[in-house]
């Protein structure tokens, strides 16, 4: 009877060198400067942290350089990561994210491009009533209307948490068009207050 042979490496895809090198790099780094052996399994999530720190992204070679190094399945490893939301899982052949873009804007048009909510709210809260005239003048260009809307996705929502000032923060055809759910948004605080409720008196 044949002894079975045994793997050197994880079963899995194979390590890219390039990838290896980093993964080898951070993980002996991260000994240095804690002390402790990176490759134990209960520093799993904090291995990801340091690749998704370093690259911006857990690459597929990432991750099975990393599977490799601390000798766990490429699956169990792919897994942890793609759970958590805040992981960059990329799959072999996909883009890069993108990097995150700060955008300055000096008007309206420019703040509402490519958004996929517009939310606002009364433009004069309970107490400030002495200043309703003078907030209705500087607010006036910010009032919600189908043109403001337009500089949104085609598809975005519009948001209000009621009640609503029609005629000042927003107009009333924004107010109940196809997009707005401020309704649906007054229905799940109701179901919410039912709840907290039933916690409380029960």
């Amino acid at each position: 009877m044949k002894n079975k042979a045994v793997r050197a490496t994880p079963k899995g895809r194979s390590v890219d060198p390039q990838a290896r090198n980093d993964v080898q790099a951070l993980l002996a780094a991260a000994r240095r400067q804690s002390g402790v052996d990176p490759r134990r399994r209960d520093l799993l999530i904090e291995n990801l942290h340091r690749i998704q720190d370093r690259f911006g992204r857990l690459s597929a070679a990432h991750l099975a350089a990393l599977a490799e190094a601390m000798r766990l399945s490429q699956t169990e490893v792919y897994e942890v990561a793609s759970f958590y939301h805040h992981f960059d899982v990329v799959k072999e052949g996909e883009p890069a994210p993108a990097r995150v873009t700060v955008r300055v804007c000096e008007s309206i048009a420019c703040a509402l491009a490519g958004a996929d909510a517009v939310y606002t709210d009364v433009w004069t809260s309970m107490g400030q009533e002495r200043e309703a005239v003078k907030r209705r003048r500087l607010f006036a260009d910010y009032r919600v209307d189908t043109t403001l809307m337009q500089h949104a996705r085609r598809d975005a929502l519009f948001m209000h948490c009621l009640p609503a000032h029609r005629g000042e923060e927003v107009t009333g055809d924004v107010l109940e068009s196809t997009c707005s759910v401020v309704f649906d948004q007054a229905e799940n605080r109701l179901h919410t207050q039912k709840a907290l409720l039933a916690m409380l008196l029960g």
